[in-house]
């Protein structure tokens, strides 16, 4: 059985997609790589060259696993924030390192082939790397759409010395209908074709530090990620219904403990970025929901020695006393 076959056999059976490509150097891509995104650390030509993070690198193998789910809501008349799909349950990247690692033993051990497996956490873009290896092609919401998951899945990919055929090159399914764009809370989504990371709510959510009032407006109930792009998508599938609080009650949140927090969120996407963060959020959200029962629990951040705690109580104190009139 072939290296093909065998990654088309292990996709099969875990229920996720698969893709193929070269890795050649993204010189296609040579001005997005230039420029500076959240979060990466990397320099230009490290996220251009895939040999400088394995010499000798021949082939990519992207795998993409979906997390297009609903969650039920808290029942009662109960505050609550929203999270994205995505950081619902365990954490995607352990999750997806677990699917890497045992594809790569599976494809080359006992060989003389080198690999290294990364999601989320490698110099290469993992879109990039997606589009390269026919995963989907680009949408106007700057994710990779799939025909079969639409853009609503996570990526994870393999960098390895072993000459594989690439994929067939995929059909560009994306009809420029912007949806997307005109749905985007924050306007991070441009009609020229442009996306403005510093304000998109997926980023505003991990962002440490005050938010502008501006901006908290568009975070609406999100504490964590944002989904609106890509759910609102005409190609994103019916999402199936699944076990999860995708819906956390605010004053649960509000009153966990450091420990508390890291025993229920630490090996979930939103325990990396820490309980503070997730607290100031809340506290948007709070303000954003402009419900007066929200007041009581802002208020106990009122005068916190942290300054985004204490800014962003103070902020919805006001927008709850608002809606009070």
């Amino acid at each position: 059985m072939s290296l093909k076959d065998k990654i088309e056999k292990f996709a099969c059976e875990k229920g996720i997609i698969y893709g193929i490509g070269s890795a050649e150097p993204f010189y296609e891509y040579r001005d997005t790589l230039s420029g500076t995104v959240p979060f990466v650390k990397y320099t230009m030509e490290e996220r251009m060259y895939p040999g400088l993070t394995l010499p000798e690198a021949k082939s990519l193998i992207a795998l993409g696993l979906s997390y297009n789910h609903s969650y039920k809501p808290p029942i009662g008349d109960v505050l609550y924030g929203t999270l994205s799909e995505g950081a619902v349950g365990e954490d995607y990247h352990l999750v997806m390192a677990e699917l890497l690692k045992e594809l790569g033993e599976i494809l080359f051990k006992d060989t003389q082939y080198s690999y290294r497996c990364f999601c989320d956490t490698g110099p290469l873009s993992d879109s990039l790397v997606a589009l390269r290896c026919s995963l989907g092609s680009a949408g106007l919401n700057h994710a990779v759409i799939n025909e079969h998951f639409g853009s609503m899945f996570f990526i994870g990919y393999i960098i390895t010395t072993a000459c594989i055929e690439p994929t067939q090159q995929c059909t560009h399914l994306c009809n420029n209908c912007g949806v997307c764009i005109k749905s985007c809370p924050s306007g991070a989504l441009k009609e020229d074709g442009r996306f403005h990371g510093e304000i998109c709510v997926a980023y505003l959510t991990q962002k440490k530090g005050i938010i502008p009032d501006s901006l908290k407006r568009t975070m609406g109930r999100y504490i964590y990620g944002c989904d609106v792009c890509r759910r609102v998508c005409p190609l994103t599938p019916a999402p199936e219904p699944a076990e999860g609080c995708g819906f956390p009650e605010i004053a649960q949140l509000l009153n966990l403990s450091n420990r508390e927090f890291k025993d229920r969120y630490g090996n979930t996407a939103i325990g990396w970025r820490g309980k503070r963060t997730i607290v100031r959020n809340c506290l948007i959200a709070l303000g954003n929901l402009g419900d007066e029962r929200g007041i009581p629990l802002a208020e106990a951040f009122a005068d916190d020695p942290a300054p985004e705690l204490r800014d962003s109580a103070q902020w919805a104190i006001k927008q709850m006393k608002k809606g009070d009139k």
